[in-house]
């Protein structure tokens, strides 16, 4: 056991301008899984943090998540060039896109598989955007040999990526959203607007 974290480990857990660098806390049998099967999550920045850039904030989180979630820190990289021609085909194909797009759509467009029988989208991210994990109470390091930031940057894939997202949610004719789709026997109850006049209406504050 160490009382503090490694020059290596910081390195390693650092953030930089290329590759942008997130964080995963978890136990080292899912570090291990990750590393071989790729990353699965629901939504990508509720199950990661952006990495940082100072020694002591880079302790400090570790410490605390390590602490929360297990003794493992993943740690993934998605290149600069991959971003840019992601804003690039954005700016695109923007017409044919959701006016409301989210955070995670870059993560999804690189997650092609997705696993089945899962209520909500699972997805699964390629093993070659795993840089690999560290756990700094042990100061290991496990590199991943296939770790490849890059990996997908290819304008045709995510082109034809971000075309069949579109086709999968096609924009109104009208105000460019998308039209809502409620479960059967689903009954929304018409909530009254404030009314200052009607003395039935209480205010809170």
């Amino acid at each position: 056991m160490v009382d503090k974290v490694s020059k290596e480990i910081l390195d390693f857990l650092r953030g930089s301008e290329d590759p942008i660098v997130y964080l995963h806390r978890t136990e080292e049998e899912q570090a291990e899984s990750i590393l071989e099967n790729g990353f699965r999550f629901f939504e990508w920045y509720t199950t990661t943090d952006a990495s940082q850039y100072d020694d002591a904030e880079i302790e400090f989180w570790d410490i605390r998540r390590t602490r929360d979630y297990g003794e493992c820190t993943v740690v993934l990289g998605v290149s600069k060039a991959l971003w840019e021609l992601y804003n690039v085909l954005i700016e695109k194909h923007k017409p044919k896109l959701l006016a409301q797009r989210r955070r995670n759509f870059l993560f999804e467009l690189i997650s092609p598989e997705m696993v089945k029988d899962y209520p909500n989208n699972l997805y699964v991210l390629p093993v070659q955007f795993v840089k690999g994990y560290c756990n700094s109470s042990e100061n290991l390091i496990v590199h991943n040999p296939k770790f490849d930031p890059g990996y997908l940057d290819d304008g045709e894939f995510l082109e034809e990526a971000i075309k069949a997202y579109a086709e999968r949610h096609p924009r109104t004719k009208d105000k460019g959203l998308p039209i809502p789709k409620l479960p059967e026997n689903r009954v929304i109850e018409e909530i009254p607007c404030f009314d200052p006049d009607n003395e039935d209406h209480d205010v809170f504050l």
